[in-house]
């Protein structure tokens, strides 16, 4: 009896395009069935922004990527902001830094699946939590309204930015997608495409002496960081070494 081919079936509503990652999947001649082509290829959806919708963006160095967000933070009293970041480390990264300025409103981390993240979501939306840092797995298909939308860093892909702007501007309300950009590189380069209007972004300049203000603060912060990190290293389980 002939043996029958095994045949993968991948199912997802927020499948990626980035060739790495689909690599990693290890598919022998995949053939792609999309329910909704506009979503997964590279077409102009910018008619389908938000009519309340106002995209911002700061240019700052690397290197004061995290004060940035954290001068952002200062810029939007009484507002609920989602924060995106590309990973899950950087989420952890950030909310570390960013919890040591007392001055800002409850923030929150959520950096994988867990009855925790349902719980600091439901308080995110009761109005509980002013600030959610997350990762991209939150910009899809969970009920999240946001006043503010802050990238922390440029997404990978279009669709991503969408999504993440998606979670404002939600049934007629106003609401601001704001994106941190390393150098002017980032905008040519990268965020003009991304951006649903780009004639229409605004640049905001950030304040030079509030920053000097905050900067004390900010390098105790990354002292704590580095602290952070070196114990997460410390208690991560050693590989066993293999036998001989």
């Amino acid at each position: 009896m002939p043996a029958i081919p095994c045949v993968q079936i991948l199912l997802s509503a927020t499948l990626t395009m980035q060739s790495e990652r689909l690599y990693a999947l290890k598919l022998y001649r995949p053939i792609l069935f999309a329910a909704q082509r506009d979503e997964l290829m590279d077409v102009d959806i910018s008619s389908s922004a938000p009519e309340k919708l106002k995209e911002k963006y700061v240019i700052c160095a690397g290197d004061q990527r995290p004060l940035a967000a954290v001068c952002l933070l200062h810029s939007y009293p009484g507002k609920r902001i989602i924060c995106f970041t590309s990973s899950r480390e950087e989420t952890i990264r950030l909310h570390t830094i960013v919890k040591a300025f007392p001055q800002l409103p409850s923030i929150a981390a959520i950096v994988k699946n867990s009855l925790k993240q349902s719980l600091l979501i439901k308080k995110f939306n009761d109005n509980q939590i002013s600030v959610l840092i997350c990762s991209d797995v939150l910009s899809r298909g969970i009920d999240l309204n946001a006043d503010v939308v802050l990238s922390y860093d440029l997404p990978a892909e279009k669709t991503t930015y969408f999504h993440r702007i998606g979670r404002t501007a939600r049934a007629g309300k106003r609401g601001a997608g704001v994106t941190i950009l390393v150098g002017d590189g980032e905008k040519s380069d990268y965020f003009n495409e991304f951006c649903f209007n780009p004639q229409k972004a605004s640049e905001i300049e950030l304040d030079a002496e509030f920053m000097e203000e905050l900067s004390p603060t900010y390098k105790t912060a990354l002292k704590l960081l580095k602290k952070t990190v070196k114990a997460d290293r410390y208690h991560q389980p050693k590989a066993k070494k293999p036998r001989r």
